[in-house]
């Protein structure tokens, strides 16, 4: 079946429902809609909560720490100064531009050691929703992309074919998916957009919905869009 199918068909039953550290999509958002800018200690105190349960949800500690040796809480202590950060992070993120916001936090004043792609992006998609912006973000991690890059081939999106080849590579069987530049990341993030409108579906509920769940994990009744991303990349690579 194709993967854009699979896609249409999960939405009427799927829910990802809790996800790490008994936290869900909704506690996260309203860690984002609670980021207030009153004076300068609940601003800080609002948005080390966002930040810092949003690393929880997506299994921080035990995803990136068991290798790095690194914690939720000791990359945020390792900010030098947190009032600036959050200064910045306020102006920088309401500001809604992707590709100022993306470049802050892969090169420039948002950057924080440790935390890379697949999870600054949940900040940019958290923030965006909790505070309505007019440009919606989505996560970013190894999934979406190969999502992505599944779907590019999949749809034919000749636009961003060579691009979407670029980001993946084979090795002993597996697939591994290149660290995203400004332009990659533009590419995903406009064709997720457009695939998503084009089918009538909301960006977040479509993110959660091509994002799946563990191979190893049976869920009787769906089919885990993971494994037809993987058919079709074995197709063309």
């Amino acid at each position: 079946m194709p993967l854009i199918d699979i896609i249409n068909q999960n939405q009427q039953t799927y829910q990802q429902g809790v996800f790490a550290n008994n936290l869900t999509r909704g506690n996260i958002l309203d860690f984002a809609i609670g980021i207030n800018n009153n004076n300068e200690a609940s601003r800080n105190i609002s948005l080390y909560n966002f930040l810092y349960n949003t690393l929880m949800w997506g299994n921080f500690d035990d995803i990136v720490g068991r290798y790095k040796r690194v914690t939720a809480q000791t990359v945020l202590e390792e900010i030098n100064n947190f009032n600036q950060y959050s200064t910045n992070f306020i102006s920088i993120l309401d500001s809604n531009n992707p590709t100022a916001i993306f470049n802050s936090f892969k090169y420039g004043d948002l950057k924080i050691r440790n935390v890379g792609e697949s999870y600054f992006t949940k900040f940019m998609h958290f923030y965006s929703y909790g505070k309505n912006q007019m440009n919606k973000f989505i996560i970013i991690d190894k999934w979406i992309k190969i999502a992505w890059v599944a779907l590019v081939f999949e749809l034919e999106i000749n636009s961003s074919y060579q691009i979407a080849l670029q980001s993946i590579s084979r090795y002993k069987g597996k697939y591994k998916v290149s660290p995203f530049n400004e332009r990659k990341f533009l590419h995903c993030l406009n064709d997720l957009k457009n695939i998503a409108e084009i089918n009538q579906i909301e960006l977040s509920r479509f993110e959660e919905l091509i994002f799946g769940w563990d191979l190893r994990i049976e869920n009787l009744g769906l089919t885990n869009p993971r494994i037809e991303m993987l058919n079709i990349l074995d197709q063309h690579l």
